[in-house]
Protein backbone atom coordinates (compact mmCIF):
# COMPACT_ATOMS: atom_id res chain seq x y z
CA UNK A 1 0.00 0.00 0.00
CA UNK A 2 0.86 3.39 -0.52
CA UNK A 3 2.32 5.88 2.07
CA UNK A 4 0.01 8.94 3.43
CA UNK A 5 -1.38 10.48 6.23
CA UNK A 6 -4.26 7.66 6.48
CA UNK A 7 -1.33 5.44 7.41
CA UNK A 8 -0.40 6.60 10.26
CA UNK A 9 -3.98 7.52 11.79
CA UNK A 10 -4.57 3.62 10.63
CA UNK A 11 -1.62 1.64 12.55
CA UNK A 12 -1.73 4.82 15.59
CA UNK A 13 -5.51 3.58 16.23
CA UNK A 14 -5.14 0.17 15.92
CA UNK A 15 -2.48 -0.27 18.38
CA UNK A 16 -4.50 2.51 20.55
CA UNK A 17 -7.22 0.38 20.65
CA UNK A 18 -5.81 -3.49 20.46
CA UNK A 19 -3.22 -4.93 22.36
CA UNK A 20 -1.56 -6.78 19.51
CA UNK A 21 2.03 -7.98 19.63
CA UNK A 22 3.36 -7.16 17.07
CA UNK A 23 1.34 -5.27 13.64
CA UNK A 24 3.06 -6.16 10.13
CA UNK A 25 2.75 -3.44 7.67
CA UNK A 26 3.50 -4.64 4.14
CA UNK A 27 4.52 -2.65 1.51
CA UNK A 28 5.68 -2.73 -2.06
CA UNK A 29 8.41 -0.54 -1.37
CA UNK A 30 10.68 -0.99 1.28
CA UNK A 31 11.61 2.61 1.44
CA UNK A 32 8.20 3.31 3.24
CA UNK A 33 9.78 1.11 5.96
CA UNK A 34 11.81 3.62 7.77
CA UNK A 35 9.39 5.97 8.03
CA UNK A 36 6.44 3.56 9.25
CA UNK A 37 8.13 1.73 11.62
CA UNK A 38 9.23 5.26 13.66
CA UNK A 39 5.10 4.91 14.46
CA UNK A 40 5.65 1.83 17.23
CA UNK A 41 8.22 -0.05 18.29
CA UNK A 42 5.41 -2.67 17.72
CA UNK A 43 5.61 -2.10 13.67
CA UNK A 44 7.04 -4.54 11.02
CA UNK A 45 7.37 -3.17 8.09
CA UNK A 46 8.06 -5.77 5.10
CA UNK A 47 8.22 -5.56 1.40
CA UNK A 48 5.51 -7.79 -0.37
CA UNK A 49 8.13 -9.90 -2.24
CA UNK A 50 9.10 -11.07 0.85
CA UNK A 51 6.18 -12.77 2.40
CA UNK A 52 4.75 -15.82 -0.35
CA UNK A 53 7.66 -17.68 -1.23
CA UNK A 54 8.75 -17.60 -5.08
CA UNK A 55 5.67 -15.08 -5.46
CA UNK A 56 6.64 -11.26 -6.52
CA UNK A 57 4.36 -8.48 -8.75
CA UNK A 58 6.79 -9.09 -11.80
CA UNK A 59 6.12 -12.29 -11.83
CA UNK A 60 2.43 -12.46 -11.68
CA UNK A 61 2.60 -9.53 -14.51
CA UNK A 62 4.22 -11.56 -17.15
CA UNK A 63 1.41 -14.18 -16.42
CA UNK A 64 -1.41 -12.03 -16.12
CA UNK A 65 -1.88 -10.98 -19.79
CA UNK A 66 -5.57 -10.82 -20.12
CA UNK A 67 -5.91 -9.60 -16.61
CA UNK A 68 -3.67 -6.97 -17.83
CA UNK A 69 -6.35 -6.05 -20.61
CA UNK A 70 -9.09 -5.14 -18.23
CA UNK A 71 -7.34 -3.07 -15.86
CA UNK A 72 -8.14 0.18 -16.91
CA UNK A 73 -7.26 3.11 -14.14
CA UNK A 74 -6.69 0.07 -11.38
CA UNK A 75 -4.22 -2.41 -11.44
CA UNK A 76 -5.88 -5.66 -11.20
CA UNK A 77 -2.90 -7.64 -11.44
CA UNK A 78 -1.83 -5.69 -8.04
CA UNK A 79 -5.41 -6.12 -7.28
CA UNK A 80 -5.26 -10.22 -6.94
CA UNK A 81 -1.36 -9.69 -5.40
CA UNK A 82 -2.80 -7.77 -2.88
CA UNK A 83 -5.45 -10.36 -1.79
CA UNK A 84 -2.82 -13.48 -2.28
CA UNK A 85 -1.25 -11.87 0.86
CA UNK A 86 -3.86 -11.09 2.45
CA UNK A 87 -5.12 -15.25 2.69
CA UNK A 88 -1.15 -15.96 2.14
CA UNK A 89 -0.09 -14.39 5.29
CA UNK A 90 -1.98 -16.89 7.36
CA UNK A 91 0.15 -19.88 5.90
CA UNK A 92 3.51 -17.93 5.05
CA UNK A 93 4.26 -14.99 7.15
CA UNK A 94 6.72 -15.75 10.06
CA UNK A 95 6.04 -15.04 13.95
CA UNK A 96 2.15 -13.99 13.17
CA UNK A 97 -0.20 -15.17 16.00
CA UNK A 98 -2.51 -18.12 15.50
CA UNK A 99 -5.44 -15.44 15.77
CA UNK A 100 -4.84 -12.23 14.17
CA UNK A 101 -6.12 -9.68 11.62
CA UNK A 102 -5.49 -8.88 8.29
CA UNK A 103 -6.88 -4.64 8.32
CA UNK A 104 -7.25 -2.67 4.93
CA UNK A 105 -5.09 0.44 5.49
CA UNK A 106 -7.55 2.80 4.54
CA UNK A 107 -9.64 1.36 7.36
CA UNK A 108 -9.79 3.63 10.30
CA UNK A 109 -11.06 2.66 13.40
CA UNK A 110 -13.00 4.98 15.53
CA UNK A 111 -13.66 2.45 18.23
CA UNK A 112 -12.42 -0.71 19.33
CA UNK A 113 -13.75 -3.67 17.64
CA UNK A 114 -14.61 -7.67 19.21
CA UNK A 115 -12.82 -9.69 16.42
CA UNK A 116 -13.85 -13.14 18.61
CA UNK A 117 -16.95 -13.51 20.54
CA UNK A 118 -17.37 -14.05 24.32
CA UNK A 119 -17.16 -17.64 23.62
CA UNK A 120 -13.90 -17.11 21.54
CA UNK A 121 -15.37 -17.79 17.61
CA UNK A 122 -14.04 -15.88 15.03
CA UNK A 123 -16.37 -12.54 14.86
CA UNK A 124 -16.73 -12.19 10.99
CA UNK A 125 -18.20 -9.03 9.95
CA UNK A 126 -21.49 -8.81 7.96
CA UNK A 127 -21.51 -6.21 5.46
CA UNK A 128 -25.06 -5.12 4.09
CA UNK A 129 -25.50 -5.63 0.48
CA UNK A 130 -29.62 -4.58 0.18
CA UNK A 131 -32.59 -6.62 -0.21
CA UNK A 132 -33.49 -9.31 -2.92
CA UNK A 133 -30.13 -10.88 -3.03
CA UNK A 134 -29.73 -14.82 -2.81
CA UNK A 135 -27.80 -16.25 0.30
CA UNK A 136 -25.16 -17.77 -1.89
CA UNK A 137 -23.86 -16.32 -5.08
CA UNK A 138 -25.17 -17.38 -8.09
CA UNK A 139 -23.33 -19.51 -10.64
CA UNK A 140 -21.81 -16.46 -12.55
CA UNK A 141 -19.08 -13.98 -10.91
CA UNK A 142 -18.05 -14.31 -7.58
CA UNK A 143 -19.59 -17.56 -7.21
CA UNK A 144 -18.02 -18.95 -10.13
CA UNK A 145 -14.83 -18.28 -9.24
CA UNK A 146 -15.29 -19.73 -5.36
CA UNK A 147 -16.58 -22.96 -7.22
CA UNK A 148 -13.85 -23.09 -10.01
CA UNK A 149 -11.16 -23.17 -6.42
CA UNK A 150 -12.82 -24.71 -4.15
CA UNK A 151 -15.74 -27.10 -5.44
CA UNK A 152 -18.21 -24.97 -2.59
CA UNK A 153 -20.56 -22.51 -2.97
CA UNK A 154 -19.88 -19.01 -1.76
CA UNK A 155 -21.80 -18.35 1.02
CA UNK A 156 -23.22 -15.31 2.30
CA UNK A 157 -24.30 -14.56 5.75
CA UNK A 158 -27.68 -14.07 6.85
CA UNK A 159 -29.88 -12.96 10.25
CA UNK A 160 -31.98 -16.02 9.83
CA UNK A 161 -28.90 -18.57 9.82
CA UNK A 162 -30.79 -20.32 6.29
CA UNK A 163 -29.74 -20.57 3.36
CA UNK A 164 -32.24 -19.76 1.36
CA UNK A 165 -33.16 -15.99 -0.12
CA UNK A 166 -34.39 -13.58 2.48
CA UNK A 167 -36.25 -11.22 0.41
CA UNK A 168 -37.78 -9.39 2.77
CA UNK A 169 -34.29 -8.18 4.41
CA UNK A 170 -31.01 -6.69 3.44
CA UNK A 171 -28.68 -9.29 2.59
CA UNK A 172 -25.03 -9.57 3.30
CA UNK A 173 -21.89 -10.78 2.13
CA UNK A 174 -18.01 -10.69 4.05
CA UNK A 175 -16.05 -7.89 2.64
CA UNK A 176 -15.76 -5.17 5.39
CA UNK A 177 -11.95 -4.33 4.68
CA UNK A 178 -10.39 -6.89 7.61
CA UNK A 179 -10.17 -10.84 7.92
CA UNK A 180 -10.42 -12.17 11.61
CA UNK A 181 -7.65 -14.98 10.87
CA UNK A 182 -7.33 -18.61 12.33
CA UNK A 183 -3.88 -20.03 10.97
CA UNK A 184 -4.93 -23.60 10.99
CA UNK A 185 -7.68 -22.77 9.10
CA UNK A 186 -6.68 -20.35 6.36
CA UNK A 187 -3.29 -23.94 5.78
CA UNK A 188 -6.73 -25.70 5.34
CA UNK A 189 -7.95 -23.41 2.92
CA UNK A 190 -4.82 -23.07 1.05
CA UNK A 191 -3.81 -26.92 0.91
CA UNK A 192 -7.73 -27.84 -0.29
CA UNK A 193 -7.48 -25.27 -3.01
CA UNK A 194 -3.85 -26.78 -4.35
CA UNK A 195 -5.59 -30.15 -4.27
CA UNK A 196 -8.91 -29.23 -5.95
CA UNK A 197 -7.41 -27.32 -8.80
CA UNK A 198 -4.76 -29.74 -9.55
CA UNK A 199 -7.65 -32.49 -9.39
CA UNK A 200 -10.59 -30.69 -11.79
CA UNK A 201 -7.99 -28.60 -13.94
CA UNK A 202 -5.43 -31.33 -16.47
CA UNK A 203 -4.08 -28.51 -18.25
CA UNK A 204 -2.82 -26.93 -15.26
CA UNK A 205 1.07 -26.13 -15.78
CA UNK A 206 3.83 -27.35 -13.60
CA UNK A 207 4.37 -23.54 -12.88
CA UNK A 208 1.00 -22.98 -11.33
CA UNK A 209 0.45 -25.73 -8.87
CA UNK A 210 0.79 -23.69 -5.97
CA UNK A 211 -0.73 -21.31 -4.26
CA UNK A 212 -1.26 -18.17 -5.39
CA UNK A 213 0.17 -19.71 -8.87
CA UNK A 214 -2.94 -21.77 -9.13
CA UNK A 215 -5.60 -19.51 -8.73
CA UNK A 216 -4.04 -16.75 -10.87
CA UNK A 217 -3.93 -19.13 -13.93
CA UNK A 218 -7.30 -19.49 -13.73
CA UNK A 219 -8.06 -15.60 -12.88
CA UNK A 220 -6.22 -14.98 -16.21
CA UNK A 221 -7.98 -17.76 -17.86
CA UNK A 222 -11.35 -17.25 -17.37
CA UNK A 223 -10.75 -13.19 -16.74
CA UNK A 224 -13.40 -11.06 -17.54
CA UNK A 225 -14.70 -7.54 -16.04
CA UNK A 226 -17.32 -9.00 -13.64
CA UNK A 227 -16.07 -12.38 -12.74
CA UNK A 228 -13.38 -11.86 -9.65
CA UNK A 229 -11.82 -13.76 -7.24
CA UNK A 230 -12.47 -12.75 -3.57
CA UNK A 231 -10.21 -13.04 -0.09
CA UNK A 232 -12.74 -11.45 2.48
CA UNK A 233 -15.42 -13.70 0.98
CA UNK A 234 -13.70 -16.65 0.21
CA UNK A 235 -11.80 -17.51 3.81
CA UNK A 236 -15.31 -17.02 5.94
CA UNK A 237 -16.94 -18.92 3.70
CA UNK A 238 -14.20 -21.84 4.00
CA UNK A 239 -15.02 -21.58 7.63
CA UNK A 240 -19.21 -21.21 6.82
CA UNK A 241 -18.97 -24.66 4.71
CA UNK A 242 -16.09 -26.54 7.17
CA UNK A 243 -16.39 -25.00 10.50
CA UNK A 244 -19.77 -23.47 10.93
CA UNK A 245 -19.74 -23.96 14.58
CA UNK A 246 -16.46 -21.94 14.47
CA UNK A 247 -17.59 -18.31 13.41
CA UNK A 248 -19.97 -15.44 14.06
CA UNK A 249 -21.52 -13.05 11.97
CA UNK A 250 -21.34 -9.33 13.69
CA UNK A 251 -24.82 -7.77 11.89
CA UNK A 252 -23.73 -4.79 13.90
CA UNK A 253 -20.45 -3.08 12.51
CA UNK A 254 -20.89 -0.06 10.63
CA UNK A 255 -18.56 1.89 8.19
CA UNK A 256 -18.86 5.46 6.00
CA UNK A 257 -16.54 5.98 2.75
CA UNK A 258 -15.66 9.56 2.05
CA UNK A 259 -18.55 10.94 3.51
CA UNK A 260 -19.05 13.94 1.85
CA UNK A 261 -16.65 13.62 -0.93
CA UNK A 262 -16.52 12.95 -4.48
CA UNK A 263 -13.52 10.95 -5.70
CA UNK A 264 -12.21 10.89 -9.07
CA UNK A 265 -12.58 6.72 -9.78
CA UNK A 266 -15.58 6.63 -7.82
CA UNK A 267 -17.95 9.01 -9.61
CA UNK A 268 -18.40 10.60 -13.21
CA UNK A 269 -18.49 13.81 -11.45
CA UNK A 270 -16.29 16.43 -13.15
CA UNK A 271 -17.08 18.31 -9.78
CA UNK A 272 -14.48 17.02 -7.57
CA UNK A 273 -14.10 17.79 -3.65
CA UNK A 274 -11.22 19.90 -2.14
CA UNK A 275 -10.33 18.43 0.97
CA UNK A 276 -7.79 18.53 3.49
CA UNK A 277 -6.39 14.59 3.15
CA UNK A 278 -4.32 14.83 6.44
CA UNK A 279 -6.89 14.11 9.21
CA UNK A 280 -6.25 14.89 12.94
CA UNK A 281 -7.97 12.83 15.40
CA UNK A 282 -11.48 15.46 15.75
CA UNK A 283 -11.83 15.14 12.04
CA UNK A 284 -11.60 11.45 12.25
CA UNK A 285 -14.46 11.78 14.93
CA UNK A 286 -16.45 14.02 13.05
CA UNK A 287 -16.19 11.58 9.59
CA UNK A 288 -17.06 9.17 11.93
CA UNK A 289 -20.68 10.60 12.97
CA UNK A 290 -21.49 11.03 9.39
CA UNK A 291 -25.28 9.81 9.06
CA UNK A 292 -26.67 7.63 11.56
CA UNK A 293 -25.70 4.50 13.70
CA UNK A 294 -25.77 2.46 16.65
CA UNK A 295 -24.46 5.07 19.49
CA UNK A 296 -24.19 7.82 17.11
CA UNK A 297 -20.83 6.58 15.10
CA UNK A 298 -19.66 4.10 12.57
CA UNK A 299 -16.90 1.43 13.63
CA UNK A 300 -14.84 2.06 10.78
CA UNK A 301 -14.14 5.26 8.65
CA UNK A 302 -12.83 4.41 5.06
CA UNK A 303 -10.69 7.55 3.93
CA UNK A 304 -8.87 6.58 0.32
CA UNK A 305 -6.48 9.29 0.29
CA UNK A 306 -4.35 7.12 -1.75
CA UNK A 307 -7.23 8.03 -4.49
CA UNK A 308 -7.99 11.65 -3.76
CA UNK A 309 -4.17 12.46 -3.44
CA UNK A 310 -2.67 10.34 -6.56
CA UNK A 311 -5.16 9.05 -8.69
CA UNK A 312 -6.15 11.58 -11.30
CA UNK A 313 -6.17 14.90 -10.36
CA UNK A 314 -4.59 15.73 -6.81
CA UNK A 315 -8.23 16.79 -4.70
CA UNK A 316 -5.57 17.25 -1.32
CA UNK A 317 -5.19 20.94 -0.67
CA UNK A 318 -2.86 19.69 2.06
CA UNK A 319 0.46 18.05 1.76
CA UNK A 320 1.97 15.29 2.90
CA UNK A 321 4.25 15.72 6.36
CA UNK A 322 8.52 15.97 5.54
CA UNK A 323 9.00 12.40 6.86
CA UNK A 324 6.60 10.70 4.18
CA UNK A 325 6.95 12.89 1.74
CA UNK A 326 10.85 11.98 1.78
CA UNK A 327 10.17 8.49 1.56
CA UNK A 328 7.54 8.76 -1.65
CA UNK A 329 10.32 10.71 -3.10
CA UNK A 330 13.17 7.73 -2.84
CA UNK A 331 10.80 5.14 -3.82
CA UNK A 332 9.71 7.41 -7.08
CA UNK A 333 6.04 5.81 -6.48
CA UNK A 334 4.38 8.48 -7.99
CA UNK A 335 6.68 8.60 -11.27
CA UNK A 336 6.16 5.29 -11.57
CA UNK A 337 2.33 4.70 -11.19
CA UNK A 338 0.89 8.17 -11.54
CA UNK A 339 3.20 10.10 -13.41
CA UNK A 340 0.51 12.89 -14.61
CA UNK A 341 0.26 14.11 -10.72
CA UNK A 342 3.74 14.65 -10.70
CA UNK A 343 3.51 18.57 -10.86
CA UNK A 344 0.94 18.89 -8.63
CA UNK A 345 2.58 18.04 -5.45
CA UNK A 346 1.75 19.91 -2.12
CA UNK A 347 4.10 19.72 0.85
CA UNK A 348 3.79 20.97 4.61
Amino acid sequence: MVLTCTTRAVIERLLAFHSFRKLFFITKHSEFCTVVEKFSSRVVCIQEDAVLPGVSYDLLNKRGANIRSFQGIGNRVGWYYAMFLKIGVGKFLDDLSDYYVVWDSDNIPSAPLNFLTPDNRLNFCANPLGANRPATYDPKGYGYMHHLTTGLRLIRPNKTGALQPDHANNMFNFVCGYIVGYRPYVVELISHMEWYIQKTQPDLPANSMRYPFNIFYLANKKFKQELYWADYDTYPSWVANMHPDAYAADFTISYTRNPSVVVSDASKSKVLSRVECCLNQTKVCALATTGRHRGGYHDILIWEEHKMRYRGENQCVDGLPADLETALNLSQFRENHYPKIKTQRRTL
